[in-house]
């Protein structure tokens, strides 16, 4: 059976420049944040039972230099060490808003259109909405 849930995973900190996780195709990133001293990213998984995908991540401190050969958007920022490091996670993962076919199929087979509340989209051709910020498109880091 089929379980939507959200999971949670530690980021490194001190961040590397870029680093995997491995998170169920057709899951989505909803929240990073501080949980007791560690940096974290909540994803929306749909399907627990979807096979493992290695995503690509880069936590860039603001005014820190960006890894080259990065390719991804923007999730979320994040405030460490009294305030004094500001992290700025970006993700190599399929983005609703490019219209990127890697990212409608695995809509289509592992159910990111489904929410957390009302199941399946009343249209299952439509989109999911984009992950955090609406507006921001697929950036270099």
């Amino acid at each position: 059976m089929s379980v939507r849930t959200i999971w949670k995973y530690p980021l490194p900190f001190p961040p590397k420049d870029m680093f995997m996780l491995d998170i169920p195709r057709g899951a989505r990133p909803i929240r990073v944040e501080v949980q007791q001293g560690q940096p974290c990213l909540w994803v929306f998984v749909p399907d627990t039972r979807a096979p493992k995908a290695a995503r690509n991540f880069a936590v860039i401190g603001t005014g820190h230099p960006a890894p080259e050969g990065g390719d991804g958007y923007y999730v979320g920022s994040f405030h460490l060490l009294g305030d004094t490091f500001v992290g700025h996670l970006f993700a190599d993962w399929p983005n609703p808003k490019d219209g990127d076919e890697a990212w409608a199929a695995e809509c289509e087979e592992f159910g990111c259109h489904d929410s957390l509340a009302g199941g399946p989209a009343p249209d299952r051709g439509r989109r999911a909405e984009p992950p955090i910020d609406e507006g921001t498109p697929r950036q270099r880091w």
